[in-house]
């Protein structure tokens, strides 16, 4: 039997708040054994909170949740386990995932979770210190399931709430056999000071951002700009551009005339789809994007500010560098650049940029351009409206094989 590393009774005098689970199953958590990844188990209960948030209907209004819902329903489960088993050997959960997660996207808490359990590991979350109504959808339809047919997952799920406090980091980081961390570059750094297992492990996923690539030829005979307004509308106004994956950077590519004319389609029609979604910009956002502006202006040569102060601001920059990420702000703020090529986004592609999203043009095109010159950026190429797609490889990080273990046989036999 692995020994309890900790007992109810420390745990129980630590400032936490406990949303599933208590000190008790906190306690006892290390001595959960792992699953295989993809166990039926697994599945069924990931299907039926699907079932059941799909059959809420406050659901309908909250499409963060929607989207969640319809991530984990059974087939697209079933699609997943047959990917990620397929010529993988026998693998086994590596125990105890700890999960950090932002306050600023309300359900990546539940996908976080999602990729623990389907690795085979049991769940202790760190909810942000703000919920959300999403949360607070999930998390009670996650809780009725524990309490009925699924209540053989109780002592493997833990959500919990805390200020701030080393001590309680400490106490949580003392249980896992992993750790994901979910935030700033800051946050990650601050959670790093509370010390893992000798054998645990870190998955960071700190500040990230990104751009999208549009080419005008493709644009201009798509004849499909509503669709495409809304899904940019999607990838960008839906989260504040708060999202690592959300683009702040837009590369036009094409001819000079092209580029013009496909430019202003674009923004016309995108600010049609903002204005009938009602977006509204908040006062302290509005100020962030003049700043940014200006000191785009100051500081990389940004020759061109269209819309300060509006919903929509664009900053033309004749030229890309490396910097121009640290001048970026969200809530429909936007970088322009253009070329004939790609070659004028390469400075851009270093290791804060994630995801690219593309209009117009074969991904591969951006896809070879990172391999053909080792930049260390670019970890997603996805089309437009599809930038905020939950993946269980992100940043790069197969997180179902970092999150469990294969177990070689002799002669490197792993069936």
């Amino acid at each position: 039997m692995i020994p309890m590393r900790t007992d109810p009774d420390t745990i129980r005098a630590l400032p936490i708040r406990y949303i599933l689970g208590d000190a008790e199953v906190l306690a006892r958590i290390p001595m959960q054994k792992p699953f295989v990844p993809f166990s039926d188990r697994t599945l069924d209960l990931l299907a039926a909170l699907s079932a059941s948030l799909r059959a809420r209907e406050e659901v309908r209004t909250m499409p963060d949740a929607a989207a969640f819902a319809f991530w984990c329903r059974r087939a697209a489960l079933e699609g997943l386990k047959k990917q990620y088993c397929r010529g993988r050997g026998r693998r086994i959960g590596r125990g105890v995932s700890l999960h950090f997660t932002p306050s600023n996207m309300p359900v990546l808490f539940a996908f976080s979770m999602c990729a623990g359990l389907l690795a085979g590991c049991s769940v202790v979350i760190r909810l942000s210190r703000s919920s959300s109504p999403e949360e607070e959808l999930i998390c009670r339809t996650l809780a009725e399931l524990l309490d009925s047919d699924f209540a053989d997952f109780r002592p493997r799920i833990v959500f919990c709430r805390y200020e701030h406090d080393r001590a309680v980091t400490d106490l949580l980081c003392s249980l896992c056999d992993l750790r994901v961390m979910w935030g700033s570059d800051e946050s990650v750094q601050e959670i790093r000071r509370s010390p893992l297992p000798p054998r645990g492990i870190d998955l960071p996923f700190a500040a990230r951002t990104s751009a999208a690539v549009i080419s005008a030829e493709g644009l201009l005979k798509s004849g499909s700009l509503d669709l495409l307004a809304r899904d940019f509308y999607n990838d960008t106004f839906l989260t504040d551009q708060n999202a690592c994956s959300s683009p702040r950077l837009i590369y036009w590519l094409g001819s000079r005339q092209d580029t013009d004319r496909a430019r202003d389609l674009f923004w016309t029609a995108l600010e049609e789809e903002v204005t009938r979604r009602d977006y509204h910009v908040q006062a302290q956002t509005a100020i962030r994007k003049l700043e940014a502006a200006l000191c785009l202006a100051a500081v990389c040569g940004a020759d061109q500010i269209q819309g300060p102060g509006s919903t929509l601001v664009r900053v033309q920059a004749a030229k890309l560098t490396e910097d121009i990420w640290d001048y970026t702000a969200p809530g429909g703020f936007f970088v322009e650049s253009s070329g004939e090529d790609l070659r004028g986004l390469e400075p851009v592609l270093g290791g804060c940029c994630q995801t690219i999203a593309v209009v117009g043009t074969d991904p591969g095109r951006v896809a070879d351009l990172v391999v053909r010159e080792g930049l260390r950026g670019v970890d997603r190429i996805v089309p437009a409206g599809h930038t905020l797609d939950f993946a269980l490889t992100w940043d790069g990080i197969d997180m179902i094989g970092a999150m469990s273990r294969q177990i070689s046989l002799p002669g490197g036999n792993v069936l």
